[in-house]
């Protein structure tokens, strides 16, 4: 205790265990400061949960109940009730105790069986939040009922992986809540919900690898190695863990004796899909095993590639851990397992492995003879945790490692390359921060561009190593465990120890900037493939209860590098295969990488900003929007020729939307004759307006008839408005569903016509016989 701000300190031992002491969790009573509670971790009985009446000077055991101390030892006290106590650590959800801590009873949150926070409102004690490995909830009822919070993306992901369906799904395993799936996209505007997401694995979540031709199939694995496979339609599971040896218990009835000196298996055990035949996957205890067949059958194809080190030898604060010692290997089943197993992509017998004892061993005949290159790795500390090894997909001999040395009390970040199949080594983790790394990452198409996640976010480095900058940009400060890059949409995915996945759309920009690109002027970065995707909007209110997260921008990207900026705006040129201008955009001019979004539609009837995702005229929107464009191959000019950029976008059509192309050009053609004739009521428009400042200043100048003309030019404002309005309606109908417009649609189109006709008729012949001077008659497109 100390009564000075921490200037000095004294113990407070009385009554509390006098041998070895471990973790200890303290509370004090807010309505009497000399009641304090204490749950201590201590040999045999005398753990538990202690009390002083006398701010420490003395204590008074009431209790030996201390659930996993080393995990938890967190106590509570109600601040009105100095007999209301917490412990959290139940099974269940937490321990309640009504007498003082003498008695406890567990209670069932039912929202999650590992709670590691409690606050109690002092206001209301009724009112408990309570967070762990589940999240966040709350109850107002003192812990009788909770309310789970699904509105925090709070997960933390150790290992992630993609399918190749359009939209993309991201699946990945979580601390103690099994495996999940989400799509990337959906297409609803409100976004991505948790609706979406789908669970499709128990336990503590690692490895997940979905096959890249059967979206179908994916492979899991929860703590230990225990390796499921999962049809992802009917969510049957299979276990393909190989059995090493006849069980010894009934404990490990499907692995063997875990307290066997052969095979050890680490919490998250590492999984690899062939990249030349998925059904070839590799699983790593302490050797390597092999399956042919999706995990039907194994074989190992290595011996222990680990030091095999016995962890009860090992220093920990100056001396071995004694046998007796609390809490040991508390959540550490084994040590000296592998942590990482990479195959080239360029030659399937080139394997490497890592491990948690810092072994590194290649295998390059397929593992039927294994090298150890541990003495070679030059600048790593000796056994530091290998988190990560990965064979480059453009260089055969080329292999990436990172390291973890947090475990020994080194934060120092450790990146290494090889070009010699690892006979060599040298550091690549010069310009990253002091933190421990998890992951490297190669572009599959960009040889020297690199992304590594740390403890504290992601670097990325577009000169193979030489120097590195920080990517977090809106994403908070938070643990990278995992990274990939999607292979045909070039999104960055990551996953966060945390704060749930991160996508960064489209990285064809960072792809393109390379020192070479950067010197010169500028360059336009290649378009994406951009998708003409069918979404809508629900008919749904959601309040503050759900967490949404954004859709990608479904619009298409144009991404222009300027070494030298300037002040005005640059023209961007869409023209579509037989040359003509579809759309005329204003970019920015700034130094730098400069972005501007086309929503895949035609110049605007009308100038002026339009509603995104809008036909026409949108409720509320500034200006009408143009039809969507169809389907093929459109040309991109940045800036003014000669000196501008030039390239091409290909636009495809939905590919959830089968739509006949012979259809698809009928109905834009009835699309193109609602938009021309929106120009022409739009021009009708402008002439009253001109007309009404004329007929203004004729009544302003005595003119008698004047009064009646501006009734009329105002009555035809009126109907043009409407018009326009029942045009735009009638578009946005037809456009909403992909095929034929109906017979009533057909119908609806001659009858705007018609109105059209009528109306501009009439107001011609009001232009020009009450005001004179008219501009040349106003006319309607051909239908």
């Amino acid at each position: 205790r100390t009564e000075n701000g921490g200037g000095t300190w004294t113990k407070l031992a009385a009554g509390l265990p006098r041998g070895d002491k471990g973790r200890i969790g303290l509370d004090m009573f807010r309505g009497d400061s000399r009641i304090v509670y204490a749950v201590v971790e201590a040999s045999g009985r005398e753990g538990g949960v202690y009390r002083s009446t006398n701010r420490g000077e003395s204590w008074e055991q009431l209790s030996t109940l201390n659930p996993r101390p080393l995990y938890y030892s967190q106590i509570r006290i109600d601040p009105r009730d100095r007999d209301r106590v917490y412990l959290l650590g139940s099974n269940r959800g937490f321990y309640v105790s009504d007498d003082g801590g003498k008695n406890f009873r567990d209670v069932f949150s039912g929202v999650h069986s590992e709670d590691h926070a409690l606050w109690i409102d002092p206001d209301d004690t009724n009112h408990l939040i309570v967070g762990g490995d589940g999240g966040v909830s709350i109850s107002w009822d003192r812990g009788a009922t909770w309310m789970f919070r699904d509105n925090l993306p709070v997960s933390q992901f150790y290992e992630i992986s993609a399918d190749m369906q359009q939209p993309y799904t991201i699946c990945g395993g979580l601390q103690d809540n099994g495996h999940w799936c989400v799509p990337s996209a959906t297409r609803v505007r409100t976004g991505i919900a948790n609706r979406d997401a789908f669970n499709i694995g128990s336990g503590d979540g690692f490895y997940t690898r979905i096959d890249p031709t059967d979206p179908r199939t994916a492979f899991i694995e929860s703590q230990e190695g225990r390796a499921n496979r999962v049809n992802l339609t009917t969510f049957e599971r299979q276990s393909v863990a190989p059995l090493v040896r006849r069980p010894t218990s009934g404990v490990r009835a499907t692995r063997g004796d875990p307290a066997g000196d052969r095979e050890r298996w680490n919490w998250n055990t590492p999984i690899a899909m062939s990249a030349f035949d998925p059904k070839v996957i590799y699983i790593g205890s302490n050797v390597v095993f092999r399956s042919a067949d999706r995990g039907a059958t194994w074989k190992a194809i290595s011996s222990d590639l680990t030091a095999h080190v016995d962890r009860d030898a090992l220093q920990m604060m100056g001396a071995p851990v004694p046998e007796g010692a609390l809490s040991r290997h508390d959540g550490q089943t084994s040590f000296s397992t592998l942590t990482t197993i990479g195959e080239s992509p360029l030659d399937a017998k080139l394997l490497y492995t890592g491990s948690d004892d810092g072994q590194l061993f290649v295998t390059r005949d397929g593992g039927q003879k294994w090298t150890n290159l541990t003495a070679r790795l030059a600048g790593v500390p000796s056994g530091a945790y290998v988190s990560s090894v990965l064979p480059s997909r453009h260089h055969a001999a080329r292999v990436y490692a990172t390291f973890d040395g947090h475990f020994d009390d080194d934060y120092q970040p450790y990146v290494v390359v090889s070009d010699d199949y690892g006979q060599s080594w040298r550091s690549i983790a010069a310009g990253l921060p002091a933190a421990g790394v998890h992951r490297i990452r190669e572009h599959p198409r960009n040889p020297r561009l690199l992304f590594v996640g740390h403890e504290r976010g992601i670097h990325v480095s577009i000169d193979g190593g030489a120097t590195w900058a920080p990517l977090n940009l809106n994403m908070p400060t938070v643990p990278v465990d995992d990274i990939l890059i999607h292979p045909r949409d070039n999104d960055l995915v990551v996953g966060t120890h945390g704060r749930g996945i991160w996508v960064l759309d489209n990285i064809a920009a960072i792809e393109a900037a390379t020192p070479e690109t950067l010197r010169g002027d500028g360059f336009l970065v290649a378009p994406s493939r951009a998708r003409l995707l069918s979404v809508y909007t629900p008919q749904a209110w959601f309040g503050a209860g759900q967490y949404f997260a954004p859709n990608p921008d479904f619009s298409a990207t144009i991404e222009y590098y300027l070494h030298a900026g300037g002040r005005d705006e640059i023209p961007i040129r869409i023209t579509d295969a037989r040359g003509a201008l579809v759309r005329t955009l204003a970019g920015t001019a700034r130094a730098g990488l400069n972005r501007v979004s086309w929503d895949l539609r035609i110049e605007p009837p009308v100038p002026g900003p339009a509603r995104e995702g809008s036909t026409f005229v949108a409720p509320l929107a500034a200006a009408p929007a143009g039809p969507l464009v169809l389907p093929g191959v459109y040309t991109i000019t940045v800036g003014a020729q000669p000196k501008g950029f030039k390239g091409e976008l290909k636009v495809d059509a939905d590919p959830r939307v089968v739509f006949p192309d012979g259809d698809r050009r009928v109905r834009q053609t009835a699309l193109l004759g609602l938009y021309d004739l929106v120009k022409s009521l739009a021009a009708g428009r402008a002439a009253v307006a001109s007309a009404l400042a004329r007929a203004d200043a004729a009544t302003r100048n005595g003119r008698e008839d004047a009064a009646d003309a501006e009734r009329r030019l105002r009555a035809l404002q009126t109907d043009l408005a409407s018009q326009v309005n029942a045009a735009a309606t009638l578009s946005r109908s037809i456009e909403g569903y992909s095929g034929l417009p109906t017979a009533d649609q057909r119908r609806q189109i001659e009858w705007a016509f018609d109105d059209a006709q009528e109306t501009i008729g009439a107001l011609n012949r009001a232009l020009h016989a009450d005001l004179g001077g008219a501009p040349p008659p106003l006319s309607i497109p051909k239908r």
